[in-house]
Order: C-alpha cells, then structure tokens, then sequence
C-alpha cells in the first residue's frame, strides 16, 4: 500500500495506543475487551500495513510476558478457572498454548 513516513507514523501511534489499553484488559483479566481490542489493534496493523512495525511487534511481544504473569499468579493461587481462561486467551491471540 506505501504509506508515507507520516501517515506510518501515526499509524503507530494508534497501534501503541491499543498495546496500552490490552496490556491494562489482560492485567485487570477484562478477557472479552482484551480479545476485541486485540483484533482491532491486528486488523488496523494488517489495513495500514504495519503488521512488519515496530509498534505492532512490540504490541505482539509483549503478550507473552502478561499472559506468563497471569499464568504464575493462577499457578500460585491454585486457581484453575483463572489457569484455563489465560490459555484460552493465548490461543485467540496465536500464542504458542504450551505456556
């Protein structure tokens, strides 16, 4: 599509400011907005030709290490429910399920 470095750039800026609204949903476990959230941070990366930027990488990076977190505090609490739904979630997002 070619953007240009400006239109690139604000394109980023959008994409950063979704990484921040899903990494607050996965801490406070809002699963349901993290999911839509996710797949419009995804479908705006793909539609603004991002999907290879900086910012949807990090956004994309910086998944796994949340859903760990979560992971360890379910694991921790002996919570099961909590366990199942954070695996669940990593699947909607394409994350390896082996965590």
């Amino acid at each position: 599509m070619g953007f240009t470095r400006p239109a690139a750039a604000l394109s980023d800026v959008v994409i950063d400011g979704l990484a921040k609204n899903l990494n607050e949903a996965l801490k406070s476990r809002n699963d349901d907005s993290a999911k839509t959230i996710y797949q419009r941070a995804e479908k705006f990366a793909a539609d603004s030709d991002r999907k290879s930027g900086k910012a949807w990488l990090a956004l994309r990076n910086g998944i796994p290490a949340l859903l760990v977190a979560r992971l360890e505090k379910d694991t921790n609490e002996l919570n099961r429910d909590g366990l199942a739904s954070t695996k669940a979630l990593a699947g909607k997002f394409n994350i390896e399920p082996k965590l």
